[in-house]
Formats: C-alpha cells, structure tokens, sequence
C-alpha cells in the first residue's frame, strides 16, 4: 500500500509541472496555419507561436535548432521580437530564449518572427533545396521548453510541442490536413 501512495505521490507531482494544454510550434504565416516551405524559397520565415491554456502564458523558456548551411557556406537570420514580449528577453533564438509578455496572453500569441537565408562560399543567396526543419528545442541551461503561467508567483510548466516548420515539403509535415485527420486536429484545440 505504501509503494502504491508514493507512486501515486510521483505522478502527481510530475503532472503538476506539466501544463494541461499550452503549446508551442512555429508555423510560416500569422494565421499559424501553415508549418510548411516549399523547396526553391530564398528565405524560411517563421513564427514561433504558443497557444495558452486557461492559465495563460506570461513567460517562455526555448531554444531553436536552425538547419546547417550549405556546404562551405554561411546562414543570416533575422529575428524580429513582437511588440508584446518585453525588452528585458534574455540570450538568442540558437542559444536559448527566456522573455516575457508585457502581459498575461490568453490567445494565440507569437513570440518571433525570423527569417533565414543560405548564401554559398561565394556570397551567392542559394535557394533551400533539401528537406529539413527548423525545431523548438530545450532550453540549454534547465533542459525544458517552459512557459510561466499567469497564476500567483508565475509557476513553471513545460509546454507541448506542437510542430516544427517544414523546409521543402509541399504539405503540413508528415500527416498533412486531410479531411481524415482533420476532426482529430481540431479537438487539440
């Protein structure tokens, strides 16, 4: 009887850092509809989109993982903050993101938008031609993707990867939208 309590003691406390329901992807549009690039493209824009639960978001914890450039090549980003977040963000989208909203987001709320382009050893800008992705990571220094809930003393909970953006697919990753699994995409949200 004692293993049981304490297992059940376990769970609980490992539920209880996880957020019901917050997630977190990025998508290539501001309807955060698409999580696609065609192949041919100059640049991959994206947006870094989090989707509260009925706690909401205030703050967020993650890092991105770029695609490699092209061999002997180079990468430029550039990374625009919304107007929501807080000047006080702290590191960089690649090394670990940790930012505030200036107030407490109870709806769909992107924290950046960034575009990437590919440039040759000879400082040509090439087009994306192979499939990849660019990807919500950990945050290197806690290990997490965290958000802190609007709740007393902002707690933190670990958020739920929703998609990362497709580079040279033609539909939404792996599944795609079909009227097949559309009824089941819906009932995420």
């Amino acid at each position: 009887m004692k293993k049981v309590l304490l297992i059940a003691a376990a769970v609980m406390l490992i539920a209880s850092s996880v957020s019901a329901s917050a997630y977190i992807g990025i998508y290539k549009d501001l309807l955060h509809s698409i999580n696609y690039t065609n192949c041919g493209v100059l640049g991959i824009t994206g947006y870094i989109w989090t989707l509260p639960d009925a706690l909401g978001i205030v703050g967020v914890e993650f890092a991105v993982d770029f695609p490699e450039p092209v061999p002997g090549g180079y990468q430029s980003l550039a990374v625009t903050a919304n107007a929501l977040l807080s000047p006080a963000a702290i590191g960089t989208l690649a090394e670990g993101m940790s930012c505030s909203f200036t107030a407490c987001q109870t709806t769909w709320a992107y924290t950046h938008k960034f575009t990437l382009y590919n440039y040759d050893e000879y400082d040509e800008m090439v087009p994306w031609s192979t499939p990849d992705l660019v990807s919500i990571i950990p945050h290197p220094d806690t290990g997490k993707i965290s958000l802190a809930s609007c709740e007393e003393n902002y707690p933190m909970y670990t958020f739920v990867y929703l998609t990362p953006l497709y580079i040279c697919r033609t539909s939404n990753g792996p599944l795609g939208v079909t009227e097949k699994n559309w009824g089941a995409i819906k009932s995420l949200f």
